[in-house]
C-alpha cells in the first residue's frame, strides 16, 4: 500500500477515478473531508499503537510506576498531528504538487 499525504489532494493514485463520482454531483469539500478523516483516523491508530508499545515497555522495565497526567499529553499530542495533518493538506491543494506541499511556508517546517 502506497501511502503519501501531500498526493492526497492534488493526484491520485489512478488517474481518472473520481471523475465519475465529482461529475454525478459528490461535492470536492466531500472528498477531502473524507480523505482527512482517513488520515486521522491512520494517525489515531498509529499513535494509539505506539503509545501502548511504550506503555508496555515502561510498565515492564519500571513495575508500579503511575503516570499522572498521561491523558493531557496525550491528547496534546494527538491535535498537533491533526494540525499537522490539516495544514499539509491545505499546502497539498495550495500549491497542487508533493514537493511544493512539503516545502511551502504554510506547511510548517
Amino acid at each position: 500500500m502506497s501511502f503519501d499525504i501531500p498526493t492526497t489532494v492534488g493526484k491520485r493514485s489512478v488517474p481518472g477515478t473520481l471523475i465519475n463520482m465529482l461529475t454525478k454531483g459528490l461535492s470536492r469539500g466531500a472528498v477531502i473531508l473524507a480523505k482527512y478523516t482517513c488520515l486521522v483516523v491512520i494517525w489515531t491508530a498509529s499513535l494509539l499503537a505506539s503509545l501502548l508499545v511504550t506503555w508496555g515497555y515502561t510498565a515492564n522495565l519500571v513495575p508500579g510506576d503511575t503516570t499522572v497526567h498521561l491523558p493531557c499529553a496525550v491528547i496534546c499530542i494527538w491535535l498537533y498531528g491533526v494540525f499537522l495533518l490539516a495544514l499539509l493538506m491545505f499546502a497539498a491543494a495550495l500549491v497542487n504538487s508533493t514537493y511544493g506541499a512539503c516545502s511551502s511556508p504554510a506547511s510548517g517546517w
